[in-house]
């Protein structure tokens, strides 16, 4: 009889495991993955991951295009033509030019018509990307205009 018993309180044992088995085989794949992420997180170090939209859109600024073969480098965000540091800080703003209150995109738009000659309906067809798309023009160029402003504190 007693040894019933056992067999009965062994597979009780067993039986009560099962679940803390199930979770660490559910954890230790958790941690593993981790590990990736750190060697991720080395691997860019400071940087911020968003480095390469911010160097497109610097190239983006300085690249002729449309008809008049222009670059943007003319381009006044309102603290003079060319002039980046700072200018994200201080949107959105009044531009005499066009008698308007401008955000930074409808600036952007506003000085490709102008100094490249492009068509504000080819320009503004898709300004953003969707999830899973490449980055467009405009969102680069917003992205390094922003990071040109980094630290900059806008004064009223």
């Amino acid at each position: 009889m007693r040894r019933q018993s056992d067999n009965a309180i062994t597979l009780y044992h067993l039986v009560m495991m099962i679940p803390r088995w199930c979770l660490l085989l559910m954890v230790v794949p958790a941690w593993a993955d981790e590990g990736i992420f750190d060697q991720y997180r080395d691997l860019m170090g400071d940087d911020n991951p968003a480095i390469f939209v911010i160097d497109e859109g610097q190239e983006f600024w300085v690249q002729s295009q449309g008809p008049s073969a222009a670059t943007l480098e003319a381009c006044d965000l309102g603290l003079g033509a060319g002039v980046t540091r700072g200018a994200y800080a201080q949107f959105p703003r009044y531009f005499a030019d066009t008698d308007r209150v401008m955000d930074i995109e409808t600036r952007l738009i506003h000085c490709m018509e102008t100094l490249q000659g492009r068509d504000r309906t080819v320009t503004t067809a898709k300004p953003y990307s969707l999830r899973g798309d490449f980055g467009t023009e405009l969102e680069a160029l917003v992205t390094w205009l922003a990071a040109e402003s980094e630290g900059v504190v806008h004064r009223a």
